[in-house]
């Protein structure tokens, strides 16, 4: 900020209207756009008719716009109604400089480079919520650690452009601010959120999402919330590694997934697979699934006890080691005419205990791939001489010796044997009729995944579980196998499993599957902000009638009424009572109300006779939504929601008997209520409520729980703390010195050396950074003027944390052809290249798919593609005086690029590129399936190159050209900014690569014929109709 604002409160007052007048020009400006596409897309709906293919087009391409700017005018209009909440003043060590930032829900800026408001996400953000007056330090995604002096915290109550009131404290919103906040209604409360989230949920949202992480929370701590803001938190953060389609959010019941998708909204996400465990499932069927089968919920009884543990799935996986032990060859593998043993027993079955994990398809592979390695080496060899034809008949043999990759079977019937053999083993299970439940469609998508899939396909980047409990250990074996690419936050209160002799009674087994890592996370959120002080004692007690581990649950200290507990003498008593008391709620301003029920049945009466004096919401379960009004729940569908005021309608000895399932189920619905809970019963109360627990009984389940906690000191390592940027310097130089010293000795291997941003070798003095690189962008993320694309996108205020690329000297990996592991492209979810809008820039073209973003620079046409939409590329590595002009047309299935020299057409439905000289000669094809792919610091271009063509790659400085026939190699060479690895064809054309990545050029079809950079997640290269490949060729 140019100057540090005031700390009175009319500075404050000031201040805010400053910033109230920034935000509502953003406000209006981007109203008029909204009206603007508006009156657009209404004009092409009047003047072209709906069959022209053209005008269909153009509306997809404008109707694309409309959406971006309506969710940039959504978020600006949150930012507008409260434009921050808190307030930051510190001391910069380094720079010796005062500054102050004020933190909002997003960045509201005139000059993107001096934010008013940052962005509550924003790494410096993290210090509001976390760190205490003094000095402290904030870490900043790939520039290390930052340290300052940390002298004010100020929140702010802000409402209607009014400042209420502020405070100044060490913490971000102390007792007295906190209760305020969570003594409004529900809808209120929801508003606050980010404003007072605590320090135990900030360090669950700020985790890295490259780990796995489970938490325990208790009822009220915030799970579902927390989850939602650190989805939000990973997408502004980690936006190169994570995109909204990257993440599954599942959840217990559709009534919990409704109300997440009216909070992501609120956080600016958009565009999040939601779905129940079941839904997921299916979905990883793929086409195995019938759209006739029905989907059936787990049924209490000794079937789901015995398939929702994992002694099931153990029982699953040796089912399928023996199917493949029964389809796969493992006898010795003799050539008949010499008798020579290619492969002998003893291989085969230490390939197979290799592979043990391995799916049917991928153990075929490796042994295939071994089996072959070993005949190429006898055909070639000096004892036996073979013939040309047998050479090809022995290769077309034992292509399939093991058998083929693809699986024709049906999984359905492949379940139903593994049921047969099981019910023979005295396993009480049956076989399922008319539908499968949660734990038979984990079985199954585990044996799609295991027998049947083929190509690899990775369904997510990272999967968000809340209600986490309610699923038993079967459910997480199989989901950790099928999506093994991915990373899970999972978050549950083992004392809210409702499911009790089938969900998770304690995290003991799910650790061990899902934290397997070194820097895996286990937390605990304890701290309950949901229930008053009476509420959540009440609740507690009935936790204590149970015999499993509890949890120390810590209230806020909130007061309110008492929890009232009414006998009636019927069910017509307890109907009138229950009209008096919801009546009493909504006179006091309580919004929303809950009346809790055992099950649907009971739910359906009750609802029949409140219909006629009580305004219900009612309908179909499932579809229900949380809004204003008086909900007639059954129990199962409160999981994860909360009411101004609950009603528990019955709590008799009879629907709630003194048992560990049953005491988990009154306590979820009575840790429902925000501020007021009122049980009736009729007939016997329950002795969950009516009996006393003895202090002694308290303490030993309240130990059984803290037993629990201490293995994740011994057994999970935290993270090693953030390192300087100094600090950072220092150990590349001396692990550059160690590997200097170990070249001198034991001769040339890979080195790698990572340049800063001022060209010098990492361990030399790094220069002060200028304004492009200050205190603001790595701070708040904010980039400098020239780096914003469009003002007020809403996505300022990230850390961009872009680190150089690493420039590897692969002397000795030159010419090299990797295992088969290497050749095989990574899993991946399902890509949709398919251009859904075009957008003409200065000196480039970009095209938006779901994908990414596909940027074409005329001139030697540069391609880039990343992830994201209507992002900043890299600067150009090659550059060339000449027009950077081109002329662009489009039509319903094709986009034309012509810069005068060549040309390029881009497939609309698959975005594959086809490359084309002046003569309309077609030169070089993307692959229309899936034309890329980018992985994790790596990527792939798939090419369909003609088998008449001959490759030849190399670069300056190379040894030798290299003849790419149908093989595969490294072609990439020495570390220098100006060797350029290059690949020439007889078609042509040739393509250069950027320095600083490992290439690799794949012609064999069983892996895929493609050109694989290294050390980036952004493809980039050059194509040109200019080929080296004469003069190479004849070197």
């Amino acid at each position: 900020m140019s100057s540090l604002p005031g700390i009175t409160r009319q500075d404050e007052e000031k201040r805010l209207q400053h910033t109230l007048e920034i935000a509502q020009r953003k406000v209006e400006a981007n109203r008029q756009s909204v009206q603007a596409l508006a009156e657009e897309l209404h004009a092409m709906q009047e003047e072209f008719d709906e069959n022209d293919k053209e005008a269909q087009t153009l509306w997809h391409n404008a109707d694309a716009r409309f959406k971006f700017v309506n969710q940039d005018l959504r978020r600006a209009e949150q930012a507008r109604k409260k434009p921050y909440f808190g307030r930051i003043d510190f001391r910069d060590k380094k720079l010796k400089k005062d500054e102050v930032y004020y933190i909002g829900r997003s960045v509201i800026a005139d000059n993107p480079a001096e934010p008013e408001v940052i962005d509550w996400r924003a790494p410096i953000a993290s210090v509001y919520y976390d760190a205490a007056l003094g000095d402290v330090s904030y870490s900043v995604k790939g520039e290390g650690k930052y340290d300052i002096t940390l002298s004010r915290k100020r929140t702010y109550e802000i409402e209607n452009d009014e400042l209420k009131d502020f405070y100044d404290s060490d913490v971000v919103a102390n007792d007295e601010l906190l209760t305020k906040y969570l003594a409004r209604n529900k809808k209120a409360v929801l508003g606050e959120i980010i404003a007072t989230i605590q320090q135990e949920q900030n360090e669950v949202i700020r985790k890295k999402p490259q780990h796995n992480m489970i938490v325990q929370g208790a009822a009220g701590s915030g799970k579902t919330t927390v989850a939602m803001h650190r989805i939000s938190y990973i997408l502004y953060n980690y936006e190169q590694e994570f995109a909204p389609e990257d993440f599954y959010i599942v959840g217990s019941n559709q009534v919990l997934l409704n109300y997440i998708t009216g909070v992501l909204p609120e956080l600016n996400v958009y565009g999040v697979s939601q779905m129940t465990m079941e839904q997921l499932f299916v979905r990883l069927l793929y086409e195995d699934w019938d759209k006739s089968w029905q989907i059936k919920p787990v049924v209490k009884g000794v079937t789901p006890a015995v398939k929702g543990t994992l002694v099931w799935f153990k029982e699953l996986e040796n089912f399928c080691l023996r199917y493949e032990y029964r389809a796969i060859p493992r006898e010795d593998v003799v050539i008949e005419k010499t008798g020579k043993v290619l492969l002998d027993r003893a291989t085969i079955a230490r390939l197979l205990k290799e592979t043990k994990d391995l799916s049917r398809a991928d153990k075929i592979s490796r042994l295939t791939d071994y089996l072959m390695a070993r005949l190429e080496n006898e055909l070639s060899g000096k004892y036996y001489s073979y013939t040309q034809p047998e050479k090809q008949k022995l290769k077309h043999y034992y292509e399939t010796y093991f058998g083929k990759r693809e699986w024709k079977g049906s999984v359905a019937e492949l379940y139903e044997q593994f049921l047969k053999e099981e019910q023979e083993k005295d396993f009480t299970v049956e076989v399922p009729e008319g539908g499968y439940d949660v734990y038979d469609l984990a079985a199954m998508a585990y044996l799609y995944k295991r027998i049947k899939e083929d190509t690899v396909i990775r369904e997510a980047g990272h999967v968000v579980i809340d209600e986490a409990q309610d699923f038993g250990m079967m459910a997480y074996a199989s989901l950790k196998y099928c999506l093994s690419k991915c990373t899970y936050t999972i978050m549950g209160d083992v004392a809210q499993n409702i499911s009790d002799r089938y969900g998770l009674n304690d995290w003991t087994e799910l650790r061990k599957l899902m934290l397997p890592g070194e820097f895996d996370y286990f937390g605990i959120l304890q701290k309950s902000y949901r229930n008053t002080v009476e509420i959540s004692e009440f609740a507690t007690d009935i936790l204590y009638h149970g015999s499993f581990p509890v949890y120390s649950v810590e209230p806020i200290i909130r007061h309110g009424e008492p929890v009232t507990v009414k006998k009636c003498v019927d069910f017509t008593e307890q109907v009138t009572q229950a009209e008096q008391i919801i009546k009493a709620w909504q006179s006091k301003g309580l919004d929303t109300i809950a009346v809790v029920c055992i099950d649907e049945a009971e739910a359906e009466k009750v609802t029949a006779a409140l219909q006629g004096s009580v305004d219900l919401n009612t309908g179909d379960a499932g579809k229900w939504e949380i809004g204003e009004g008086v909900m007639e729940l059954p129990l199962k569908y409160t999981k994860g929601l909360e009411f101004d005021a609950v009603l528990i309608f019955n709590a008799s000895e009879e629907d709630y008997p003194v048992e560990d399932g049953y005491v988990k189920q009154l306590y979820v619905a009575a840790t429902r209520a925000l501020h007021e809970l009122t049980v009736l019963y009729r007939g016997k109360l329950t002795g969950l409520i009516a009996d006393p627990v003895s202090p002694e009984q308290k303490q030993r389940m309240r130990l059984a729980a803290d037993a629990q906690k201490k293995p994740v000191k011994t057994v999970v390592k935290q993270a090693e703390p953030e390192k300087t940027k100094e600090e950072i310097y220092r150990q590349r130089a001396q692990e550059a010195e160690k590997e200097r010293v170990a070249r001198e000795r034991y001769g040339p291997k890979k080195i790698i050396v990572t340049r800063n941003s001022q060209g010098t070798t990492d361990g030399a003095t790094p220069k002060k950074a200028g304004k492009s690189g200050g205190p603001e962008s790595r701070r708040t993320g904010q980039p400098s003027p020239a780096k914003v694309y469009g003002a007020g996108n809403g996505n300022a205020g990230r850390a961009t944390g872009r680190q150089e690329p690493r420039m590897v000297e692969n002397n000795g990996e030159y010419g090299d052809m990797p295992d088969a592991k290497t050749l095989m492209p990574a899993g991946h979810s399902r890509i949709d290249c398919a251009v859904r809008m075009v957008m003409k820039g200065k000196g480039y073209v970009d095209l938006l798919s779901s994908y990414g973003t596909l940027r074409i620079t005329p001139l030697a046409f540069r391609i880039c593609f990343a992830k994201g939409q209507c992002r900043e590329f890299p600067k150009a590595a090659v550059t060339a005086a000449g027009d950077l002009r081109c002329t662009v047309r489009e039509n319903p299935s094709l986009v034309e690029i012509t810069a005068g020299y060549a040309q390029i057409r881009v497939d609309k439905k698959t975005g594959a590129l086809t490359f084309l000289n002046t003569q309309g000669k077609i030169l070089l094809t993307e692959r229309s399936r899936e034309p890329r792919q980018l992985g994790e610091k790596k990527n792939w271009s798939f090419f369909e190159w003609k088998k008449d063509e001959a490759l030849i790659a190399g670069g300056i400085g190379a040894p030798k050209p290299l003849k790419i026939g149908n093989s595969a190699a490294y072609f990439s060479y020495g570390r220098a900014d100006d060797r350029y690895p290059g690949l020439a064809s007889s078609k042509g054309y040739e393509m250069i690569f950027p320095a600083g990545s490992r290439v690799l050029c794949c012609n064999i079809a069983m892996y895929g014929t493609y050109i694989s950079m290294e050390e980036t997640d952004i493809i980039d290269y050059y194509e040109r109709v200019k080929a080296w490949y004469n003069s190479v060729l004849t070197d």
